[in-house]
């Protein structure tokens, strides 16, 4: 583990700035996502509703601190890094606790959910067990930020959906983005790219893949077999 630590405390040039560039990736998607909640169509009923608002506030939070994270730590700049950090963990509390809500008042039993929406409630404690971990492991930086970044990407679904969805609703009107073949071979490939960048990025710091990539992979893999599976 020690060689491992001090591998990834002298990143060489090709990886610096990895983490904040892939966070501020994962930020620009949630704001395109969202962004009729933000600017074409505020006065949409779910920006009525408080849970909701709450739960997005909590999502932008999220995405942005990670922005703000990785770039301390770019900076080397980590008694800021770790002075910030229990704020950090407390908004993803909230995150988890707010997706949990809207879960459990949307539910209407396990029949009536297509395989995306039950994918979503199987990730989230998954989430929120590699958050638990990551602040167990905030003193191994090789483990703490992929458990954050990892578990991150695991919960992607709803903006890969959205901005994808939205995306091919423009170039193909008729197509139809809950179930079309198309759809979900874009959304599988742009995942899978978030994926693969991770698998570059280890192979270049740690000259092997970590095991938190791999097993975000097969995880990410692995749930969305198993929904369309049962489904």
């Amino acid at each position: 583990m020690q060689e491992t630590e001090t591998a990834e405390a002298r990143p060489r040039r090709p990886a610096n700035g990895y983490y904040t560039i892939l966070a501020g990736i994962m930020l620009a998607l949630g704001l395109l996502a969202f962004s009729d909640n933000l600017v074409t169509d505020v006065g949409q009923r779910s920006n009525s509703d408080p849970w909701l608002v709450i739960h997005g506030l909590f999502a932008f939070a999220w995405m942005a601190a990670l922005v703000v994270q990785a770039n301390f730590v770019r900076k080397a700049n980590l008694a800021r890094h770790r002075k910030v950090g229990p704020c950090v963990f407390a908004i993803g509390a909230g995150l988890v606790v707010s997706t949990a809500y809207l879960f459990y008042a949307g539910f209407e039993g396990f029949g009536s959910m297509e395989a995306t929406v039950l994918a979503n409630r199987i990730v989230l404690p998954i989430f929120a067990i590699a958050l638990v971990y990551a602040w167990r492991m905030r003193f191994v930086a090789a483990w703490h930020k992929r458990l954050i970044v990892l578990g991150t990407i695991l919960t992607l679904s709803p903006i890969l959906f959205r901005v994808l969805g939205g995306a091919l609703d423009i170039l193909f009107p008729g197509l139809s983005t809950g179930i079309d073949t198309v759809f979900i071979i874009v959304v599988g490939s742009v995942w899978t790219a978030i994926l693969a960048s991770h698998w570059i990025y280890d192979l270049k710091v740690l000259r092997r893949v970590h095991p938190l990539t791999i097993g975000a992979t097969a995880t990410v893999y692995g749930v969305y077999a198993f929904v369309f599976a049962v489904a």
